[in-house]
C-alpha cells in the first residue's frame, strides 16, 4: 500500500471515530493509538522513519 493512501485511510478513520463533543476535538484526552497485528499479538506503532537505503517508511513498534 502506498504511504499516501495509508495516510488518507488513517485520517478518515480517525475523523469518523474521534470524540467531537461540543465541536471541540481534544487530542490529549482521547488519543487514538495505531496498532498492527504480529505473531506476538497487537503492537502499538510508536514511531515512523524513512529508510534512505531501502526507500520506504519503517514503523517502529513497542517492545512488549
Amino acid at each position: 500500500m502506498d504511504a499516501y493512501f495509508l495516510y488518507q485511510s488513517i485520517k478518515q478513520l480517525w475523523s469518523e471515530h474521534t470524540n467531537k463533543n461540543s465541536g471541540l476535538i481534544s487530542k490529549s484526552n482521547d488519543a487514538m493509538k495505531v496498532c498492527v497485528w504480529t505473531e506476538h499479538g497487537y503492537r502499538e506503532v510508536i514511531s515512523a522513519r524513512y529508510n534512505e537505503n531501502s526507500k520506504f517508511i519503517e514503523l517502529e513498534l513497542d517492545g512488549e
